[in-house]
């Protein structure tokens, strides 16, 4: 992701929406005439190794044959409390998990058996009392109550909670609420880091934040139920990327700058640095596939993409990209390479292939949509971004004018664009990329539409289930929530504390992790009896069992 990142998954801080969408002059597509069909470049080159490879480099699909992917192993569970209401048959159970309680819905048609998808439940646990579930109506009012989001109406345990979590220019980690209805503050926690945040990263589970500080050597592990700092892990090269394994049991660690060589692995059950794997100079890009269980590894003077397994920390071997290696973009199934010079080399894990597709000179970062089917290019120094159409293999088009680009955040319909000063972000659908020439439309966060002298840029988040996106800038000291392709806001949140320079959004609601399958995370003694609390929506209304 490159320095500073602009934090992976994360936005920055604090926002006013002064201005409504337009088609900008500059946002409109510029259409190549390229055909359908991956450039046809040939075989790659031979590359020379870094000092690390042992060996020369091989082909991609030598490095993915025959990687397996995990098996999620679950503990001891309740056994799950089954009802029937309105059509549906909703079971619920809670279960042991490596690392705490897991809250597990399945939710499918009484009559049929068919999963029930796209719902969007809220839920709480409450002890169960002595006469055992409330009724209709005190289930509806107490379900109103919780609602609210007044403190005296929480529940002992909240599956819906939502934090939004800022770095700020001062060193300090902010946490605020935005689901209190207070109107002085939101803050929750405040804590001062020991320097400067080059990288972040949410544990799976949601239960820890792990965060790279490389001018002291150290990855910071904060709990997020009382967000404290639960452990300081000191490390021999300095800290840069950060990348889980899917289940969350390893967390590997690029080196900060071109003095380090090495990626470090902690186990996360123990937070310990257990292994190191020489991979040559940084700084590095990691990303992980196959579940945790293959690492790859990159950076602009290595030559080559480096794969580990995962398990064993142990080198597999590597494939020759070339030199200037500035991203890793990550999709389900594809890894993007983007080189400076204008390649991006398209890597399908799933299926072992490789294949480079041509962009214009000076590529400083690549970002995969969801679907996988569209990718972009960002060229900061031409203030372009280019469009490249992963099934067809070609450049489809650029976005040209757009000052100086730094990342692209999804939701699930949408790209937004984000510019390294300015009060704008851009906004362009992706279902439109397929038609000819779709507009680039500007989210502005302030009255002025360019930052002022030593004004930090505005960034974006997508907000939970990807419907949303939280638009924020430290000038404006504000967060703004909009539905995705919106205009308008519909809430604001103020940040009081420093200059936010980045921002994660820390989502603890139940989740559709398959279909009719709805998981989260639990703070809660198995030992004791629990009452769900589940509100369905106005149509369908609330229940407890």
């Amino acid at each position: 992701m490159g320095a500073f990142r602009r934090w992976g998954a994360m936005g920055v801080a604090a926002g006013v929406l002064a201005a409504a969408l337009g088609v900008a002059t500059a946002g409109t597509l510029l259409m190549t005439s390229a055909e359908p069909g991956f450039r046809a470049d040939g075989p790659p080159t031979a590359e020379v190794a870094s000092g690390a490879v042992r060996g020369g480099p091989v082909a991609f699909s030598e490095l993915v044959a025959g990687v397996m992917m995990p098996v999620a192993v679950e503990g001891a569970a309740h056994a799950p409390k089954v009802v029937e209401y309105e059509g549906l048959q909703l079971s619920f159970a809670l279960k042991e998990g490596p690392r705490g309680a897991v809250a597990r819905l399945v939710v499918t048609d009484a009559e049929g058996g068919e999963p029930v998808r796209g719902l969007k439940p809220r839920a709480w646990l409450e002890e169960r009392g002595e006469d055992g579930p409330q009724d209709a109506a005190a289930c509806g009012a107490r379900v109103q109550e919780l609602r609210g989001g007044g403190l005296a109406e929480r529940a002992e345990e909240d599956l819906n909670a939502l934090r939004v979590l800022l770095l700020n220019d001062d060193d300090t980690l902010s946490v605020l609420n935005p689901q209190i209805a207070l109107r002085q503050t939101r803050l929750e926690a405040l804590l001062r880091l020991p320097g400067e945040v080059l990288d972040w990263a949410l544990h799976p589970d949601g239960r820890s934040l792990y965060l790279s500080v490389p001018n002291v050597k150290q990855v910071l592990v904060v709990e997020t139920q009382g967000f404290r700092v639960a452990s300081t892990l000191e490390l021999d090269e300095a800290p840069g990327a950060l990348a889980f394994s899917e289940d969350g049991r390893q967390l590997w660690v690029g080196g900060a700058d071109a003095n380090a060589a090495h990626v470090q692995v902690i186990d996360t059950d123990e937070d310990r640095v257990v292994g190191a794997v020489e991979v040559g100079p940084g700084p590095h890009q990691v990303v992980v596939s196959h579940g945790g269980h293959q690492v790859w590894v990159a950076s602009p003077q290595m030559r080559e993409l480096v794969a580990i397994d995962g398990p064993s920390a142990r080198y597999v071997g590597a494939v020759a990209v070339g030199e200037g290696v500035v991203s890793l973009g990550r999709g389900c199934s594809t890894i993007a390479v983007a080189r400076e010079g204008g390649e991006v080399r398209v890597f399908d894990v799933a299926r072992g292939s490789d294949r480079r597709v041509q962009v214009a000179a000076g590529v400083t970062r690549v970002d995969v949509a969801p679907g996988e089917r569209w990718a972009f290019a960002l060229h900061a120094g031409a203030g372009q971004v280019s469009v490249i159409d992963l099934e067809h293999g070609v450049v489809r088009g650029a976005f040209q004018g757009l000052g100086a680009p730094e990342r692209v955040v999804f939701t699930e319909g949408y790209a937004y664009i984000e510019r390294a000063a300015g009060e704008q972000v851009g906004m362009v659908a992706l279902d439109a990329l397929a038609k000819s020439g779709p507009g680039l439309r500007w989210v502005s966060t302030g009255e002025v539409g360019v930052a002022g002298a030593g004004a930090s840029a505005v960034s974006a988040a997508p907000g939970p289930a990807g419907r949303s996106i939280f638009v924020a800038s430290p000038n404006q000291r504000a967060i703004l929530v909009l539905a995705e392709g919106q205009p308008s806001p519909m809430g604001r949140i103020d940040n009081r504390v420093g200059r936010p320079r980045a921002m994660m959004l820390l989502d603890r609601s139940l989740e559709e992790v398959a279909p009719g399958v709805y998981r989260a995370s639990a703070e809660v003694d198995l030992a004791r009896s629990w009452e769900l609390r589940l509100d369905l929506g106005d149509e369908l209304g609330a229940l407890c069992f």
